[in-house]
């Protein structure tokens, strides 16, 4: 272990320290004159130890009361790795969680109590699968904003959803929307290249055409056929990973709901039993 003392790095930290305190100047001069037994620290001198303009910092044994004060490790101040306390970094490390909620949880223990309820709940593996999922939808590129015009985006949508809510959900795919897509968009009258200029920004139209060796030279209909095929592959993916965000959304709601009854249950079960056993002592 490297210990240094380094007046810049103990000024830093102090100020570091009493910021994440939310403690001004002011109200940390007047707690550690109380922590010091009504020695009269001014909040001119906090400003002088957290000052680059001199190399006055606070002496060990004020170090010593402002790391009580604030339950920090004395080694915080000489430290390189700047860990403000070992059994905190510890316990953060074993849990894969930050400093700043081991802290959080050793000074409230009623969130302890809630996080316990929430992590044994008979739903909670349920509840970090839908996260995790939703995590995956919602990393799906919007290639479709960058592949088709803003209106024909919207038109996509309109189609998606009256495909999505006319067929049984076990019936949902991509081969079922591109049948679907050959209902709206007829091949009657079908003007290809007019269609990709018209709907088609300029990345969705070197797509189309780099899936063949010569797209101008394809019969009228095997054009018709690459475009929706083109269509539906990317509108399915795109609309399809949004109907999934939405569902997830809309089952991790329930699923959260569930939990908040279970905690509110559970902690008005201790209330009462607190009150009972308060009852009861008094009457013994």
């Amino acid at each position: 272990m490297v210990y240094t003392f380094d007046e810049k790095k103990i000024k830093s930290k102090l100020v570091k320290l009493r910021k994440e305190n939310k403690d001004t100047q002011e109200t940390f001069a007047k707690k550690l004159s109380a922590k010091m037994g009504g020695i009269e620290i001014s909040r001119t001198t906090v400003a002088t130890w957290e000052t680059d303009k001199n190399q006055t910092v606070p002496k060990y044994d004020y170090l010593i009361n402002i790391c009580n004060m604030y339950n920090c490790d004395v080694n915080y101040f000489f430290e390189v790795n700047s860990v403000k306390s070992k059994e905190i970094k510890e316990v953060a490390d074993l849990l894969h969680i930050s400093e700043k909620s081991v802290e959080i949880l050793k000074d409230n223990s009623n969130y302890g109590d809630m996080l316990d309820c929430l992590i044994n709940n008979d739903s909670f593996d349920s509840f970090v699968n839908r996260i995790n999922q939703l995590t995956a939808y919602s990393v799906v590129d919007d290639a479709i904003t960058t592949v088709f015009t803003e209106s024909y985006c919207k038109k996509l949508k309109q189609f998606f959803d009256e495909y999505y809510f006319s067929e049984f959900p076990m019936e949902v795919s991509k081969e079922n929307f591109r049948k679907f897509l050959l209902t709206k968009i007829s091949s009657n009258k079908f003007n290809p290249e007019k269609y990709i200029e018209r709907k088609f920004l300029e990345e969705g139209k070197n797509c189309v055409y780099n899936q063949c060796d010569d797209f101008s030279a394809l019969p009228k209909l095997e054009k018709y056929d690459l475009i929706i095929n083109f269509i539906s592959d990317v509108g399915y993916d795109h609309f399809d990973a949004k109907k999934k965000v939405e569902n997830s959304e809309f089952r991790l709601q329930g699923i959260m709901s569930l939990f908040i009854k279970d905690v509110i249950e559970k902690e008005s079960n201790k209330i009462r039993e607190n009150l009972k056993k308060k009852a009861t002592g008094s009457r013994n």
